[in-house]
Formats: structure tokens, C-alpha cells, sequence
């Protein structure tokens, strides 16, 4: 599979480094504690220009979210603790 977004992370609350990757299609690669990775966990559809800056816990609730922009606005994907995240746009030039 060929990505043009990938970024590393805990988004399961292991502890143990997760892969976030994708183009379009955005994939959870499971970190194990023996170094080596899971089958790609589909996460959500990104469409248009977008660029993932960071996994990081944004609202402070325990959980890293994905920060993103695109050309028209940014925000994060909160991240809901299920591995589902919810959009939050954060400012728009709308």
C-alpha cells in the first residue's frame, strides 16, 4: 500500500507506538510491546488536501487526537477512546 500521510503515536492507550498512515483511506497500524505491528485498522476517509501535523492530546482527556489542515480551514480528530474519532474544526476561513 502506498501512503502520502503516515505519523507515529499512541491512539489505543497502550502505550505502545501506533502507525496512523493512509492516503484518502486512514489506517490504525497497532503498536506491540515486541516491536512489530498489526493489520491496518480502517479509521476514517480524509478527502481534498489535508496534512496530519500531530498526534497529541489536544482536550486533555487522556487520549491523542489527530491534528490536521487543510487549505480552508484546520482542527483535530478527537479522538473518542474506541478507536472512532469525532471532526473538530477548529477555525475555517468560512
Amino acid at each position: 500500500r502506498v501512503t502520502a500521510r503516515i505519523k507515529c503515536g499512541c491512539v489505543d492507550g497502550d502505550n505502545n507506538p501506533d502507525i496512523i498512515a493512509g492516503q484518502g483511506q486512514m489506517y490504525m497500524y497497532k503498536g506491540f510491546s515486541d516491536r512489530t505491528l498489526g493489520t491496518g485498522i480502517p479509521l476514517m476517509t480524509m478527502t481534498g488536501q489535508f496534512e496530519f501535523y500531530n498526534i497529541i492530546d489536544i482536550n486533555n482527556d487522556g487520549w491523542n487526537d489527530l491534528l490536521y489542515d487543510t487549505p480552508n480551514y484546520w482542527g483535530f480528530y478527537k479522538n473518542n477512546g474506541d478507536l472512532t474519532f469525532s471532526n473538530i474544526i477548529i477555525s475555517s476561513d468560512n
